[in-house]
This record gives C-alpha cells, structure tokens and sequence, in this order.
C-alpha cells in the first residue's frame, strides 16, 4: 500500500467512497466525477500502477470483479450497455496512479462517443507495417 495514493487512501478508509463491493482483493466504488449515473471504478487493493504489473491472479480478479458488477449497474440503472475502461500510464490519462477500470454505462443518444474517438488523429498504416509490428509483438 502506498499511504501517497489517492486509491490506497480509500483502501485504508482514509478517504470516503460510494463503496458498491469489496472483497479481500478488490473495492469498487461510485466515481466521484461521474461521466454517467452509476460510474463506478474497479481497483485491486494491491498498489500497482499499470495492468501489466499486475500478477495473472490479480488481473483475473479484477475483471471478475467488473463483470459481476457490470450487469448490477446494468439492472439498478436501466442501461443495456457500458463503456469499460482503463487508461494505462499517465501519458493515456491516468489521473491516480493506480490501476483502475471504470465501468461507464451507456445508453443510445446519451451524447457520449465511441472509444475511437479518443484519437482525432490516427496513424496511417497498410498491411505490410501492421503485419511487421505483429511480427514483433508476437515474437518478443
């Protein structure tokens, strides 16, 4: 636990939350600043600050964890859909360095825009770029 974190505080009861589950592994809450009514994020209560840091066990829990509360969200809140995120690293938005996943819920003509549209300006590519990168990533 990292007593310098925003999360680890919450976990400590430092800080209140809308807490909505907890178990030995993970918390979720209500966001604080919520895109959507029923906003929640999803933290492990390990001080990891990006996914791959985390252990496999941990991983499968958290998202264990989303999902199960993914389709509560859905019922309490009438919604049919969400968008679930994670901002890995500061450079992708990361405001608490902490991993966490936000489970937003959505509705049609909710104002609220695909995840591709995070990136105005996309890279162009063709086959041959994309097929040496995969190249890479599988091989390394």
């Amino acid at each position: 636990m990292n007593l310098n974190c925003t999360f680890c505080k919450v976990i400590d009861n430092t800080i209140p939350v809308h807490k909505i589950h907890e178990d030995d592994t993970t918390l979720s809450f209500l966001d604080i600043n919520p895109l959507a009514l029923g906003h929640a994020l999803v933290i492990p209560k390990v001080h990891k600050t990006l996914i791959h840091e985390l252990a496999p066990e941990e991983i499968s829990t958290l998202f264990k964890t989303t999902s199960y509360l993914t389709k509560k969200i859905h019922i309490i809140t009438g919604t049919h859909a969400t968008t679930i995120a994670i901002n890995n690293g500061a450079d992708s938005g990361q405001e608490v360095p902490h991993i966490h996943i936000h489970i937003i819920p959505r509705s049609r003509g909710d104002g609220g825009t695909p995840i591709h549209s995070l990136m105005p300006v996309r890279p162009k590519t063709n086959h041959e770029e994309l097929k040496e990168l995969a190249s890479k990533i599988l091989n390394s």
